[in-house]
């Protein structure tokens, strides 16, 4: 993931690990940010994960620093 000057960072990778994880999750699950990634990809992860709910499921997001 690069961020370069006047350019959002791509986040392809992380967001296709979030519908991963909504995809297999099969009861709740803790999903944990390492703080490399981009800053906002906690709010993408959770919007991810929120839009493709399971019923009997629900995550949180943690930032690892």
């Amino acid at each position: 993931m690069v961020l370069e000057q006047g350019r959002a960072a791509d986040l392809k990778y992380v967001e296709g690990a979030a519908r991963m994880i909504a995809e297999v999750a099969t009861g709740d699950k803790i999903v944990v940010e390492k703080s490399t990634v981009p800053v906002r990809a906690a709010e993408s992860i959770l919007n991810i994960l929120r839009a493709n709910n399971r019923p009997g499921v629900s995550y949180q997001v943690l930032i690892s620093i």
